[in-house]
């Protein structure tokens, strides 16, 4: 994953600053987990409904 705070000592800045809390640093893998969820999730609403 690039890094766009490269060289600053406490990176990702923006991530810690963020006044909003609205980012998120994720790992491949937790992206991936999250994508089989939410097909799991969706064929299970589809069996049901």
């Amino acid at each position: 994953m690039p890094d766009l705070c490269i060289g600053v000592a406490d990176s990702p800045s923006c991530v810690k600053v963020c006044p909003t809390e609205a980012l998120k640093v994720v790992t491949e893998e937790a992206i991936n987990d999250s994508l089989v969820d939410k097909r799991k999730n969706a064929a299970n609403a589809a069996v049901v409904g």
